[in-house]
Formats: C-alpha cells, structure tokens, sequence
C-alpha cells in the first residue's frame, strides 16, 4: 500500500515554525533556554488554556472551536498560522536580544529607533495576520482568501526586505561619518595584509602545519576552556607573518568565526602608532555589528567628541562587547596583532595590558573573544603572558623543516628548465630542499636568501650547487655582509653613495614610495632643480636581493632585518638615519624649487608636459606634504652651522615666493597653529616661506573641507598663477590631470605613456583636507576622490536612508529633524515605569514563557516605550 504523500503546504508550515524556533534558540543564551529541550507539546498545550481562560474572564475569548476545526482541516490556513507564529518568535527575539544584553543601557538611547522599526513591522505583519485568519476562519470566499493571502506574503517580503535595506544603508552612512571622525588611516594595511596573504599562497602547504599545533589548534576552538590569549615568538625571519596572514585565510574560511587583524611594520609608521592600532581594530568590529554604529555615530560622531586615546580604547572594549553578545554561542571573535616588537615598548604595554582587561570582562554568554600577538621572542611582554600561552617557534624545529623543505622544493622546481641542464631532476630538488631547510634551522628568509643566491648567480655543475649550499654564512648579518661585498665589489666611491642613498629612501622615508616617486626624490637628491631626466630604472635591479618591488610598485626590503643590519655600524654598507633625513630635505625643497618654475603657468606647455611624462616631478606629491616636517626635523636636530646647504636652499626658495608676488600675507590668517617652544621660529627669518608653512600647518589641523566644494576650480585643467606652494601642487595635478587623457605624445612612446598614466593617475586625484592619509595617496579618478571628501564635509549629514534633506551645522538642528521627519515611533511618549505591566502576565510556569511570552526586566532605571506594552497585550489577548 503506497505511503501517504505529505502535503506541501503542510510540510511548508512546519519547516517554517521549525526555523524561528531554531533562530530564536540560538539568541537565547544557554542560561535562558535551558527549560527550552524539557517543554513539552502539553506544556505548551496547558499555557494556551490558561490564557484561554484568563481571556474567558476578561471577556476577551475569540471563538477559538471554530479556529481549531478550521485549522485542523484547511493546510493553507496552517500557514497562515506559521507566519503568525513565526512573527510572534521573532517579536521575542529582537525584544530579547535588546533587554537581555549587559550593555542595553549604553545602547538604548542610539538603538531603540531602529529596534522600534523591526517591531512595527512585526506588529503590522501580525495585524495583517490576524485579519487574515479571521477571513479564513469564516471562509465566506476560499478564492479570496487565497488571493488575498498571497497578496499578503508579497507585502511581507517587500516589508522585510525594505527595513532590511534601510538599515544596512543608514548603517553605512554612520559607518562612513565615523571613519571620518576617527581619521583612520585606510592606505597601510590592505596592501601589508596583500604582501603577507600572497607569499603565503604563492607556495601551498609551507604553513598548514601551523593548526595543528596543540595551543593554536586550542585557540582557533570556539570555546573558552583554553587560553584565550596566544602569544605567538620567533627569530627575525622565521615567517611569524606569513604565518598569521594564512590563520587569518584559515578563520575567514569559518562560518563561526569573526576575524579581526592588524600588521605592524617598519614601511609604514601608521601602522605602528598605538591610536591607528585602536582605530583599526575598532573599525573593523563596527563593520559588524549595526547597534555599537549608531551607539558611537550618536554618541560621539555628532556630539562631536575628540577620539582621544582614552575613549578609543573605552569604544574598543565598548564594540567587543556588543559584538560577543550579538554574535553569541558558538561564534568566535579572533583578534590577531602581528609585529608586536614594531611598537613602543610603551605602547606594547599598554595594548597587552588593555586586552588582557578586554578578556577578563567578556560576558559569561555569548560569543568568545580570542586573542593573538606575533612578534620577535621577547622579555618585554611576558609579564602578561602565563607559559602556556606561548608559542614558540624555536620549538617547532621539525615542522618548520618540513615546511621549508617544501617551499625550497616549489622553488628549485620553478627552475627545473635551468636545473635540468646542471643533471638535476625532481629527486635532487627533494635533497638540495632537505638540506637547504636542515641549514636553515627554523628560517624561511634564510632559506629565500640562498634560492635567491642560486637564482641569480652561475654555475657549470651541480657540484657548485652543493658547495654553495654548504658555504653560505648561516648568520643573517653574515648573509648580509655577504651580499653586499659581492653588490659593490665593483663599485666605485660614488656608486656606494648611490647605494647608500636607495637604502636610505627605503629605510626612513615617511611612507613606503613608489618606484616613479623614487625615481624622482633620487634625481632631486643632489639639489639640481633644473635636472633634466630621472635616474635610470635598472639601478633597482641593483639592489637586489635586498629589496624588492612589492604589487603596489613600493620599494622596500625583503625583510625589517636588513634594515637592522644596515644601521649596524660594522655594516658593510651602514645608513645613518640624520644624513639620510638630510638628503630627503634637500630633494623634498629642491622638487619645490623646481615645481615653482616648471608649473608657473608661463612655463613651456611641451616642455612642461616632457618633464612630467618623463616621471621628473613624480615626487611633488610627497614633498608637497612633508617638507615641513623634513625641514624643522633637520634644524632641530643639528646646529645651523651643519646645514648650509638646506639653508642656502630655503633662502632661494622663499626669494622665489617673493618674486612671483606671493600675497599670502593677505590671505586669511585668522587662528593659525601656535607650535610649542616656536619650532617653526626656525624659518622666521625667511618671511615668504614662514607663511607659507604657516599655512600648510593650519590646513592639517582642519577637520573638514569648509570652503571646498564639488566646483572647486581643483579639477580645471587650466595652470592658475601661482601665489603660494599650494597653487604649485595644483597646477601640478592639472598637468597630470591633462596627461592622463592624451593618446599620443611627441618624443613619447605609447607604450611609455600608458606606463605614466597607470602609475601617476593617484597622483592626480588626492584628498584636499591636508590631515587626511589620502591628501598623498590619492585615487584613481575624480569621482572616487569626491566621493570619499563627502565624509569630510563639514556639516552633519542625515543617516537615514533616501534622505535629501541637505545637511545641518549644529548637532541640535540634526536631532529636531529626526525626531520631526524620521520619529519610528509616531510620537509615542516614553514612559517611566515599569507598573505598566503589571497584570499582564499570566499566572504560568516559567517553564514554557521563555518561548511565549516577554517579560520585562525589573531594573527600576530603564525606560518602556507604549509599544511594548501595546505589544504584549496583543500577543496575549490572541
């Protein structure tokens, strides 16, 4: 006898109960759910009469007999009833998560608007619902019934789906106004994480051994019976980073796991700086979760409020929080710090100790908060650190072995048309990869020096392979010194400079410098503004195996060692951090001695434009932003007497300034920056050029974009006479502005011109508020740019969505527009107690109300909205 066929209407309904059940139990901390697996069908069965009767005496009983023959006889209707179920679970849930989290109270004020949504929706639903059941119940007209409850679930979908989307976009707005309001640097760590992910990847199977080391594989559980805090130690190469850019691929790759990173290092001193770590890590947890975004953009963003040091870790510990309680069991957050030893003892301290605070006080339900820091082995930080939390990977010899042998033999395999022409086939690859990683002891950027060796050197036989491997200095100082006497065994005095002055630039400049603005700062470097044509691109090669080029055409060392080893002072090459600051004055002032004359607008337009294409003035950018610091750095550091040429070169340029009639003096000078001790007195004696500081100094400490806007004369491409070293830069971004749209140039190759426009169109579009990290690295067109100085726009922006109201200059103008236009609750009054209530409850077992009913929490200083009352009255009076 065949199987009766279920009905799918049927099987619908109770797929869709199951669901909100399932998606309520997992908010409901284990604490509050636990009668939830003991609660029975007659549980549930008896709550119902209870009410039942309790409505009875009230005179409030529908006809419930014509309801249950309905129901048990019509699958349709049992839909209808699902979604009506459903509602009222999810009713329960977002009611639950708002009161049931520790930190309700700090959000109330900035949630409560879109909480207030999502219940008005699912009140609406459920009005809808009821009203529904009603015409079905009385089944006067099936057919309309029908149509009208697909009407019905049209409407819902486009409800839910239209909050869903509110949110998320005003959620975005505040999102954007906080990255604002935190000047957080967005140009270091998307291209350090790159690097550090495609090394990793670029070789597959040299880290996987890394989870299955008992501590971390205990780490990355989601559980909080280990150590939640790891600190992860190694020697200077032994591929820490690399390590943690592939745990961060494993833990994305988690369904459970939330992951939040940051990469410390030497290129880039943003990314060391203790406010940028806060800043970074905060951001990132904000980007998940919406409550703790509108608890900071209310609280603080329009307020108005400085992000000190102080309140940046408070908001940390504040979103950590949010995000553990939002997540809940079995989530994870994973928080991983590499380059640990990069930091200020100080601050490496302070972040240590902060963390430790964070993880003592994560609450007892929801997600868990891990955590993990990689550096160089180390005294400093061990005092906040038990034993068995570290990881080191000295004693982790044997499975860096393997890890080696395996990225040497990838190596020596891309290299198998070469190889093969010595003997060797892939079973020497397997011995030359042994002994290279037995030699290496525990050090990948040893084991990439030697296959570098290898790579780029000659040899007759597989002999001299062997012999090299077992000659080369084991030491990293030694490999180093090494390299360097084989580099310069032919130089003369002068190439030795030049050397020295590549590694300088690589070593202490402000920000990581693409190979055209290297290009440019060398030739700039002698202090020749008339210079005709850069350095050659081939001395780079030159540099190698020291340095490399990196995706985003930077130049930097292979590894922070080097530049350890190069300010050693037995150093075969040594590089001494105050001449190397004086060379990149020289070339910054020089470049704007040049860009003076070349960008004056009687210039020679072809003669300009061949200057420019030739990559001559790539460096104006930079120079533009950090002459000043170079400048002051330089005459406070030395006596005067030390630097003559700089202050010849500072006296020729504010003559220059004078001579084209600069009128800076007539320009706004109202609340310009006092520097303490009268740093910037240094100058004074160069009248033209100390206003001119003056005023870049005052445009840094400009929070917003007050007086530029989307017609700003920025984007013409016509050269504006100059009157002061702003007006130099811009004529300089019109000119590459201009280049960037020619097809064909004389005496310029296409091939060379396609080359200039991919490299310098950032150049062309950067940031105008000076105090932002892209006022240098700038975007790759216009619309981009404009875009991203909306969020510096001086005036307050509405956050909800579809708004066009234009914005406001005062926080009190912004809140009167809320609460008149965007008011989610339709001018429903607060109340503030909590007897309201009172009655309501039916006087029923525990056991079954967590899955039924709300209650209320019982802390005499939290308010009610009228909704809620509204609300459990009518999921009671149903």
């Amino acid at each position: 006898m065949p199987l009766k066929r279920r009905d799918p209407a049927l099987m619908a309904a109770q797929r869709m109960v199951r669901e909100a059940f399932d998606d309520l139990e997992k908010a409901i901390s284990p604490a509050d759910s636990g009668d939830f697996e003991t609660t029975s069908l007659q549980n549930v069965q008896k709550v119902a009469l209870d009410i039942e009767n309790e409505l009875a005496a009230r005179q409030c009983l529908r006809n419930m007999r014509l309801l249950s023959e309905t129901f048990s006889q019509n699958t349709e209707f049992q839909q209808t009833f699902a979604v009506f179920y459903v509602d009222i679970l999810q009713f329960h849930k977002q009611a639950y998560k708002f009161v049931r989290r520790s930190g309700w109270k700090v959000f109330f004020l900035t949630s409560w608007g879109r909480f207030q949504r999502r219940f008005d929706g699912i009140l609406e639903d459920l009005e809808r619902h009821e009203q529904q059941i009603d015409k079905e119940a009385n089944a006067y007209n099936i057919s309309e019934a029908r149509n009208m409850r697909k009407a019905l679930e049209e409407w819902r979908r486009e409800s839910l789906s239209k909050v869903k989307h509110n949110e998320e976009e005003q959620t975005a707005r505040q999102l954007e106004a906080i990255s604002s309001w935190l000047k957080k640097n967005e140009t270091d760590q998307s291209p350090i994480f790159d690097r550090i992910s495609n090394e990793g990847s670029k070789y597959p199977g040299t880290c996987s051994w890394i989870t299955t080391n008992s501590k971390i594989s205990a780490w990355l559980r989601g559980d909080q019976s280990d150590a939640p805090l790891i600190w992860l130690q190694g020697k200077p190469g032994s591929g820490k980073s690399v390590i943690v850019g592939q745990l961060v691929k494993f833990l994305n790759n988690s369904p459970t796991s939330f992951v939040v990173s940051h990469f410390c290092t030497y290129s880039y001193a943003s990314s060391t700086q203790y406010d940028e770590i806060l800043k970074s890590l905060l951001f990132q947890l904000l980007s998940a979760n919406s409550d703790a975004v509108a608890h900071i953009y209310g609280g603080y963003v329009v307020e108005r409020k400085s992000a000190s040091i102080p309140l940046l870790e408070k908001l940390l510990q504040t979103a950590i929080t949010a995000l553990l309680e939002d997540r809940g069991h079995p989530h994870t957050i994973h928080m991983l710090i590499d380059g640990l030893d990069e930091m200020d003892a100080e601050k490496q301290r302070r972040i240590i100790k902060l963390m430790n605070q964070i993880l003592k006080a994560q609450p007892l339900r929801g997600a868990v908060l891990k955590v993990l820091f990689s550096s160089r082995s180390s005294q400093l930080p061990k005092k906040g650190f038990p034993n068995k939390s570290m990881v080191s990977l000295s004693d982790e010899k044997d499975s860096l072995e393997q890890a080696i042998r395996a990225y040497a033999e990838q190596r020596l395999k891309a290299q198998a048309y070469r190889l093969s022409q010595l003997g060797l086939q892939d079973p020497h690859f397997t011995e030359i990869g042994q002994s290279i990683a037995t030699r290496a002891d525990g050090m990948f950027l040893w084991a990439r020096l030697v296959l570098d060796y290898l790579s780029n050197n000659m040899f007759y036989s597989s002999r001299e392979i062997w012999d090299a491997i077992g000659t080369l200095p084991r030491k990293l100082a030694d490999f180093y010194e090494r390299v360097l006497v084989q580099m310069m065994s032919n130089f003369d005095s002068r190439s030795v400079d030049r050397m020295r002055s590549i590694f300088g630039w690589i070593a202490f400049a402000k920000r990581p410098l693409r190979k055209f603005e290297l290009r440019s700062a060398l030739s700039f470097s002698a202090g020749d503004p008339t210079v005709e044509d850069p350095v050659p691109l081939y001395i780079f090669d030159m540099g190698v195996p020291l340095i490399e080029e990196r995706l985003d055409s930077t130049l930097a060392f292979i590894h922070v060692s080097v530049k350890d080893y190069l300010q050693m002072s037995n150093s075969k090459l040594p590089i001494v951090r105050d001449k190397a600051v004086y060379e990149h004055g020289i070339a910054s002032v020089t470049c704007l001695e040049s860009g003076l004359d070349v960008f004056n607008p009687g210039f020679s337009d072809h003669d300009r434009n061949t200057r420019v294409l030739k990559g001559l003035h790539g460096f104006h950018v930079y120079a533009n932003e950090n002459w000043i610091d170079y400048v002051l750095d330089i005459l406070t550091s030395r006596d005067r007497q030390q630097a003559p040429d700089l202050l010849a070169k500072l006296a020729k340029l504010s003559d220059i300034l004078a001579s084209l009639g600069v009128s800076s003096a007539s320009k706004n000078t109202e609340n310009e920056p006092t520097l303490s001790g009268g740093v910037l007195d240094l100058i004074k004696e160069y009248p033209v050029l100390y206003k001119n500081a003056k005023m870049a100094l005052q445009a840094r400490d400009r929070k917003t974009l007050s007086g530029v806007t989307v017609q700003d004369d920025s984007s013409s491409p016509e050269l504006q006479p100059i009157m002061d070293l702003g007006d130099t830069m811009r004529n300089y971004q019109a000119t590459v502005r201009s280049l960037l749209a020619l097809r064909d140039f004389p005496t310029i190759t296409t091939e060379e011109l396609e080359h200039f426009q991919r490299e310098h169109s950032t150049s062309a579009f950067t940031c105008r508020l000076s105090s932002c990290p892209r006022a240098t690295v700038g975007f790759e067109n216009d619309e981009l740019r404009l875009k991203h100085e909306a969020s510096h726009a001086p005036c307050l922006k509405c956050p909800f969505p579809d708004c066009q109201y234009p914005p406001f200059r005062s926080v009190r103008a912004l809140k009167s527009h809320e609460a008149n236009c965007h008011d989610a609750g339709n001018g429903r009054k607060r109340i503030r107690k909590t007897n309201a209530l009172v009655g309501l409850q039916p006087a029923f077992d525990n056991s079954a109300v967590s899955t039924y009913a709300v209650y209320a929490p019982t802390d005499e200083n939290c308010f009610y909205d009228d909704l809620w009352v509204d609300a459990i009255r009518r999921s009671m009076d149903q």
